[in-house]
């Protein structure tokens, strides 16, 4: 048996060379050199249980590529954002002079040009802001409108009440009272280059439909945007 350290001890005849196991070397025989039993006794030998470490070995070869992993699955879209704010390409005053035409036809015709404007682009729109005031002479009522290029914000060049107005006029029941009037309508497909802007009125079993009345200077706003 190996002791506390894991080490083996024996004793080795010195004449025969036989062996045994002890636990410690003190079990050794000592030789005997007197009298007629003259021995050479016993030689102490021990080894370790474990032994000593091996050298390192050399290195093994790589092991074979493993196989790729299957795609994990596709996340959730995100949320949309919010709108973003209409672009505006061009901004353009038109103001125009003093003066107070009027019209007594009953379908629309042209009371005064507005002015021309130039737009950059076909893909956009033409949002048209006209401020002024008007004046009715007789009863009924008078029908004020924009047009671009002679047509309505739908395109048409419909001169009649009923199929040319396209609810973006100014309907005045004012006889005898000068009022404040606003025109606010957006023309689509038009093309890029110059374009000229009027306004125009028909009168409705009125004397007469007069545009700025007091003979001020009034302004028109027009807006390039998307």
């Amino acid at each position: 048996m190996p002791d506390s350290l894991g080490v083996f001890h024996a004793c080795v005849n010195r004449s025969s060379g036989g062996t045994r196991i002890v636990t410690k070397p003190s079990a050794c025989h000592k030789a005997v050199a007197h009298g007629k039993h003259k021995t050479l006794g016993e030689l102490a030998v021990a080894w370790s249980q474990t032994g000593p470490a091996g050298k390192k070995g050399s290195n093994g070869t790589n092991g074979t590529k493993g196989t790729n992993g299957t795609n994990g699955t596709n996340g959730t879209n995100g949320t949309n954002g919010a709108p973003g704010t209409p672009g505006v390409f061009n901004r353009t005053r038109l103001n125009w002079p003093e003066g107070t035409p009027s019209t007594s036809s009953a379908t629309f015709v042209s009371l005064r040009s507005l002015g021309t404007v130039t737009k950059q682009q076909a893909s956009t729109v033409l949002r048209i802001t006209v401020q002024t005031d008007v004046f009715q002479v007789g009863a009924g009522f008078c029908v004020y409108q924009v047009r671009v290029d002679g047509n309505n914000d739908s395109g048409s060049s419909d001169a009649t009440i009923a199929t040319g107005s396209t609810g973006t006029e100014a309907v005045v029941d004012s006889a005898g009272n000068a009022v404040p009037a606003t025109i606010v309508a957006v023309f689509g497909g038009l093309a890029a280059g110059s374009h000229t802007v009027a306004i125009y009125a028909a009168d409705v079993s009125a004397t007469s439909c007069l545009e700025n009345s007091g003979g001020f200077l009034h302004s028109a706003f027009v807006e390039e945007t998307t």
